[in-house]
């Protein structure tokens, strides 16, 4: 697989699925998956307050029971991953490069390796593999990625006057 399809609609409409799981495509799978997600800012990185100012957004689509556990675990697994990557950057940084008596500059690109050494098998992981369904939400916008072509294509068809074109 090769990243998933995104479908953008204006953060004021309300999205139709199709009935329909959207990793197998079964009909009437019978369970859903609520997916939220949040906008988030620059800014909140020098004012941690504002972590709760954005604007949230909850769907829910449709998938079959089995799908859905797997989901759920393909999800916690990649956030997982990324959290060991961050884990192990700091602890080889502690145990290597903290007491020895390089040049600020240099201990600063160290470090940089060290996080992209162990993020970016993580990273493209996101990429390659990505989850069956996922949100982004933007100034204006809720941009809805599907892992399954043809489910993204049904999406399309069901939500076209809402549809925003691709940035």
């Amino acid at each position: 697989m090769g990243g998933a399809i995104e479908v953008r609609l204006r953060d004021d409409a309300v999205p139709v699925f199709p009935a329909a799981c959207c990793v197998c495509l079964a009909e009437r799978p019978g369970d859903r998956h609520i997916v939220k997600a949040r906008r988030a800012s620059y800014w909140e990185v020098l004012m941690p307050w504002l972590w709760f100012t954005g604007k949230r957004v909850r769907h829910e689509v449709a998938m079959c029971p089995a799908c859905r556990r797997r989901e759920i675990w393909r999800r916690r697994w990649q956030w997982l991953g990324f959290g060991v990557a961050i884990a192990a950057t700091l602890v080889v940084w502690q145990q290597c490069f903290e007491p020895s008596r390089l040049p600020r500059a240099v201990r600063r690109l160290v470090q940089l390796g060290l996080f992209l050494a162990f993020a970016l098998p993580v990273g493209f992981w996101f990429v390659f593999w990505p989850l069956a369904f996922d949100l982004t939400v933007g100034d204006g916008y809720v941009a809805f990625e599907f892992a399954n072509a043809e489910y993204a294509a049904r999406f399309r068809r069901a939500n076209d006057g809402a549809l925003l074109p691709r940035a």
